[in-house]
C-alpha cells in the first residue's frame, strides 16, 4: 500500500495532469498497480478556469470503465471535499 501511495503522489503530484486523456491514463497505471477503483477529485485543467475534473475508473479482469464529471469551480477554499466525496463513492 505504501508503495501504491508513493506511485500515484509521482503520477498526480509531481507529474501531474494537463488533461483529461493523461487522467484516464494515471488511473490505468494505477490499476497497474493493484486497486481496483480509483477516483481523482478536483483535476484543475488548464484552460478550463471554470470547471473542474473528476475521474472515477474501476477495473475488472482486464476491461476499465471510466466515468467524467465535469463540476463548476467555485472560487473558494474547502478542506476535504475530495476525501468526503471519494469515501461517499466508496462506500
Amino acid at each position: 500500500e505504501q508503495q501504491i501511495q508513493k506511485i500515484s503522489h509521482r503520477i498526480l503530484v509531481r507529474e501531474g495532469i494537463l488533461s483529461e486523456a493523461e487522467a484516464r491514463s494515471a488511473c490505468e497505471a494505477l490499476h497497474e498497480r493493484g486497486p481496483h477503483t480509483v477516483v481523482i477529485t478536483s483535476i484543475a485543467l488548464p484552460g478550463r478556469d471554470d470547471e473542474l475534473l473528476m475521474l472515477a475508473s474501476r477495473r475488472d479482469g482486464a476491461a476499465s470503465r471510466q466515468w467524467a464529471l465535469r463540476l463548476p469551480r467555485l472560487r473558494q477554499d474547502f478542506t476535504g471535499t475530495g476525501d468526503l466525496t471519494a469515501a461517499l463513492l466508496l462506500a
